[in-house]
């Protein structure tokens, strides 16, 4: 019987310079947020004339790659933001921020440096030591941006992603029941892609997807007003991921600030001092506020989602696969072969927060709700800069 490979991860940004964290206060400040300046389109490439850089920009857009519009707008925003209060933004902020910019590519890896001066020659050598942990360099997009922080310290900023897809435009506001087409092309070899939507509430639907091998197509229609989020998938040889992601306001304007809405669920800590335990509270109270029955807690399935986040706590990266097999290889590992099997993997700064980025993420939340998994397994990892690393494991019967 063929297996249902259910995979997903969800990352917010990853910041890599840990003393810019101490220097500017760490940051999960969430009060007094400037407001959204939300493009017209979401759409890849974008690309931006390296003229409009100064030196140590350009010289650090080289060595990091093709340029990208949104994420140079992405990487203005964490210098505004931390020039400003010396704080940097919060994950739950610079994702929205991503969705404003028109950014369409998932998985966005942030670099950050500061200091009173920075010697292009050296900060380059930095910024390429980092960029070697890159899997798909060959693929790689970049947005970098400088500024001054009110001590008087320069602060550069690169957002990095693996652009494995491109998106034709797709307009940021849209009619309740207007046909949107989303039209993608590979730059990579990609198998089984896939399209979900994901509206105000529920549960994701799959839409009918078709593929050349060189593109993927696929159509929807907002059948209520709100929020629509659509997500094209598929497999690279690590599992299936997001390629492309786009939010889509359907008879309703694109909110001024960040939406703090509360996935169900969050929280919902079970009175255990265990994040892991914590975790599984979340979700079974996310499932049962959805009309589902709550998963029965495997040992096994802990101990195969706890191995899986140490190892993306140790190798700083967040895949279904990172040196230890895919999810379906590890679980048969562990005797649990034959059965349709899922994973989310997720990375924040709380498992509160990592919790509502896999409610808020179209595959993610399908993985989550599923009627066809029956046992699940929860852990959550802490690393050196007290990063959540989060794995959820689910098997059928």
């Amino acid at each position: 019987m063929p297996l249902d490979r259910r995979w997903s991860v969800t990352l917010g940004l990853s910041f890599v310079a840990a003393a810019l964290l101490a220097l500017l206060g760490g940051g999960n400040a969430r009060a007094d947020r400037p407001a959204l300046s939300w493009s017209p389109w979401t759409r890849a490439p974008s690309p931006y004339a390296s003229t409009n850089l100064d030196t140590l920009e350009r010289r650090v857009a080289t060595a990091c790659g093709a340029s990208e519009d949104g994420l140079r707008a992405l990487a203005r925003t964490i210098v505004a933001r931390t020039s400003a209060d010396q704080k940097v933004p919060d994950l739950e902020t610079l994702d929205w921020e991503k969705r404003a910019s028109g950014e369409p590519h998932p998985w966005p890896r942030t670099w950050t440096i500061t200091g009173r001066s920075l010697e292009p020659e050296r900060t380059t050598a930095l910024l390429e030591t980092w960029l070697r942990a890159s899997r798909h360099a060959e693929l790689r997009r970049c947005g970098v941006a400088d500024g001054v922080a009110p001590n008087g310290n320069r602060v550069l900023v690169v957002v990095a992603v693996d652009a494995l897809a491109d998106l034709a435009p797709i307009r940021r506001t849209a009619r309740v029941g207007e046909w949107l087409s989303v039209e993608v092309r590979l730059r990579a070899p990609v198998r089984d892609p896939r399209t979900l939507v994901l509206g105000p509430s529920g549960v994701p639907r799959a839409l009918l997807t078709s593929t050349d091998g060189a593109s993927v197509r696929a159509r929807f229609a907002p059948d209520q007003s709100g929020m629509f989020t659509v997500q094209v998938l598929g497999d690279v040889g690590e599992g299936s991921r997001p390629l492309i992601e786009a939010t889509v306001f359907a008879d309703v304007e694109p909110p001024t600030h960040p939406d703090d809405e509360r996935a169900p669920g969050e929280g919902v800590e079970g009175g255990s001092s265990n994040e892991g335990e914590g975790l599984a509270s979340m979700v079974d109270a996310a499932r049962t506020a959805s009309g589902r029955a709550v998963l029965q807690r495997s040992q096994v399935l802990d101990d195969v989602a706890r191995k899986h986040a140490l190892r993306m706590s140790a190798t700083q990266e967040l895949a279904h696969d990172v040196g230890d097999g895919n999810p379906t290889e590890r679980l048969a590992t562990a005797g649990v072969g034959g059965v349709e099997v899922g994973e989310n993997v997720g990375r924040a700064r709380s498992v509160a927060m990592a919790h509502r980025q896999i409610w808020n993420s179209p595959s993610h939340r399908l993985n989550l709700l599923s009627d066809r998994f029956l046992r699940a397994g929860y852990a959550v990892v802490r690393d050196e800069h007290g990063e959540a690393w989060v794995v959820e494991e689910f098997a059928g019967r």
